[in-house]
């Protein structure tokens, strides 16, 4: 009878931190398809080629220096900010922008040829400044571009695990056997 009270507190505890959106930081865990890969940018030096390599290690994802080294490489064709002031507020003390960062990827084989994608990802988000406030002149537009980056990261790892990838990927093997 004393764990009753003990149980109904834990359960309302996870509940109330469900209903949050609290979650626990789960690994990403990509295929064991991906265990070897190659990564190339138009970008290889920008610091979301450098995140995205990171966390591929992270992942127990070994990052080789050459195609041939690796079954599949994962390219980035595209990267690109962008954004639009969208609308001064009522009162003319506030700017909206909308940010836009796409990324364009592909999964290939050694040699080049393209097993899936490409895709084109594109993560955004609204920005409200004051007036007087231009979003290229402050360092917002900076911290701005590291959040959508890491968001584009967990979408990346998504798309590269998802059902029709992977059944790409294996169908375009089955034919090289």
């Amino acid at each position: 009878m004393k764990r009753l009270p003990l149980i109904a507190l834990t359960t309302l505890f996870t509940v109330l931190l469900s209903a949050c959106g609290f979650h626990l930081n789960v690994k990403n865990a990509l295929p064991k398809i991906y265990n070897k890969l190659y990564l190339t940018s138009v970008e290889p030096y920008s610091y979301f080629t450098k995140s995205l390599t990171q966390t591929l290690s992270s992942q127990q994802i070994t990052i080789v220096n050459s195609a041939t080294q690796a079954p599949l490489t994962l390219n980035i064709l595209n990267e690109n900010l962008n954004y639009t002031q969208t609308s001064v507020g009522s009162s003319q003390q506030t700017r909206q922008y909308q940010i836009n960062y796409t990324v364009t990827i592909q999964v290939q084989s050694p040699k080049g040829q393209v097993m899936a994608g490409p895709f084109n990802l594109t993560q955004s988000m609204t920005q409200t400044m004051f007036a007087n406030q231009l979003l290229e002149n402050t360092q917002q537009l900076a911290e701005d571009k590291r959040q959508l980056e890491r968001k584009m990261i967990n979408q990346i790892f998504y798309h590269l695990a998802a059902r029709d990838t992977i059944k790409s990927i294996n169908t375009y093997l089955a034919k090289k056997r």
